[in-house]
């Protein structure tokens, strides 16, 4: 939770086709959707979802006009939030006000610049760059049979087979991005806790449930929706579609992980 003005918000994260559906539905489930978020909370966006949103120029300016009105959070990208995780590394999680880039609405509003101004600052072209350059490496990591240790045997594998692989492959994806502060904990001899980066753990879990096997591995515009689940640690909920709140529940109740995240689907607003 968020505390502004002596009020404390839940912060409800929207993946990219959710907001898309709100936007294209306005009057019925995205009605829905606001009035239900604004009644306890705020809403998150990943820059994920906005660098694509961009892409489509009418969702995009309807975007703007609905979200720039109401109090919005927007939350720092994959290699953002692990590079933090990384300084604060055997110093405790992060809270949601370390990996958050602003607010807007009156006290939500940092130093009095508009919302869009900020997204034009923050989300900017150079930055989709590195966004589509940062999908297709984490879809090239994921893909190599050497790099991940995939599920071989999706329908028999064990809880504790698929923890291993979820933890060999965060061990990877740190290795990956902080190639220097892994280096560091090798030469100290020490085991690198990849609990330190939920972040990491929470995109590796939903990646084994998502795509982890031979059979489904996936495409690298579907890295998307697993870059965005970095950033579910930080956040009291998250409005995604069925088939990725099948596969988050599943996570917390077989890994006791995530277990607390408030899950919903577009089921829950019609």
């Amino acid at each position: 939770m968020i505390l502004a003005n002596g009020n404390h918000y839940k912060v409800y994260l929207l993946d990219t086709n959710i907001v898309s559906q709100l936007l294209k539905d306005k009057t019925n489930i995205g009605s829905n959707v606001i009035n239900h978020v604004l009644n306890d909370g705020v809403f998150c966006f990943s820059p994920y979802t906005i660098w694509e949103l961009k892409a489509a120029e009418n969702l995009y300016k309807e975007f703007k006009e609905i979200f720039f009105a109401i109090p919005s959070l927007i939350i720092l990208n994959y290699p953002e939030i692990v590079k933090l995780e990384k300084g604060n590394y055997k110093m405790g999680k992060l809270n949601l006000k370390d990996v958050f880039v602003f607010l807007n609405r009156g006290y939500f509003n940092k130093g009095g610049i508009s919302l869009e101004d900020l997204i034009d600052k923050y989300v900017k072209e150079d930055k989709l760059k590195e966004f589509r350059n940062s999908q297709d490496e984490v879809y090239s990591q994921f893909s190599r049979q050497d790099s991940i240790g995939f599920m071989e045997k999706a329908n028999s594998a064990t809880i504790k087979d698929i923890d291993n692989s979820v933890l060999l492959t965060a061990y990877q994806l740190i290795a990956a991005q902080e190639i220097e502060f892994a280096k560091e904990i090798r030469n100290k001899k020490e085991v690198l806790d990849v609990f330190q980066f939920p972040s990491v753990m929470s995109l590796s879990y939903l990646y084994h449930y998502k795509f982890g096997t031979r059979r489904r591995k996936g495409e690298a515009s579907d890295i998307s929706d697993i870059l965005i689940s970095s950033a579910l640690p930080y956040v009291d909920c998250f409005i995604t579609e069925k088939n990725v709140a099948y596969h988050l529940k599943q996570i917390g109740i077989k890994h006791n992980y995530l277990k607390t995240l408030e899950i919903f689907t577009m089921k829950d607003f019609t």
